[in-house]
């Protein structure tokens, strides 16, 4: 979204910018009357977003995901199989797979 402030001849312009929860970027560009311009860029997070944790753990992957909000659902998917979707709708959700029949690979372009 794109949003456009007229500044009228004034030196010091201020507003509020609503941001959507999660990660936003924004971008500032101010033109003065010389047509010099000026870029501003920076990313920001807002409000709680869910922590991940993948861990090794008798020969499978413990997946853990918790939040502060109630989380609607968890997708993963390995290699190129088909991505898995689990209906979670808690603050929490965790689950072990196992590994004994994938083989990873550390370095492969996808990761």
């Amino acid at each position: 979204m794109k949003k456009v402030i007229e500044g009228n001849n004034q030196q010091d312009i201020k507003t509020t910018v609503k941001l959507d929860g999660g990660k936003n970027k924004i971008v500032v560009k101010a033109t003065d009357e010389m047509n010099h311009l000026v870029e501003y860029e920076q990313e920001y997070t807002v409000g709680n977003l869910a922590q991940i944790d993948l861990n090794n753990v008798d020969n499978a992957v413990k997946l853990t995901v918790t939040s502060i909000e109630k989380i609607k659902t968890v997708s993963y998917k390995w290699d190129d199989e088909q991505e898995k979707v689990i209906e979670v709708n808690s603050t929490q959700y965790s689950e072990n797979y196992s590994t004994s029949w994938k083989t990873y690979t550390k370095n492969r372009s996808n990761r």
